[in-house]
């Protein structure tokens, strides 16, 4: 899955010829509008986040319950990190969790 970083890298190497001030400031919107477009939908309550990339939970002590087996050690736990379009907040899940079928990919 491309994340949002990987498509502003394209950009920027892409942009890495002369630039007037005005061609740099058209590039940078250009950039911008890559990094606040949705890229996912959360299939229940409809909203919409940009999905920023994966990430390790870390944390030596929390165990966790999922469903009938039983407890699971969250250290290390790989998460999808994402933020709402709505208000900018950020939001962490397990990546399992973000790739069952919960959010669908705009």
């Amino acid at each position: 899955m491309t994340n949002v970083l990987d498509q502003v890298a394209g950009k920027a190497v892409a942009g890495l010829c002369y630039f007037t001030l005005s061609s740099a400031r058209a590039f940078l919107r250009e950039i911008q509008e890559l990094l606040d477009k949705p890229t996912h939908r959360h299939v229940k309550s409809e909203g919409e986040y940009i999905f920023l990339g994966y990430g390790k939970m870390q944390s030596e002590d929390w165990v966790t319950e999922f469903g009938n087996d039983g407890s699971r050690k969250v250290d290390m736990l790989e998460v999808a990190i994402y933020r709402a379009v709505s208000d900018g907040s950020l939001w962490v899940r397990p990546k399992d969790e973000f790739e069952d079928g919960r959010f669908v990919k705009l």
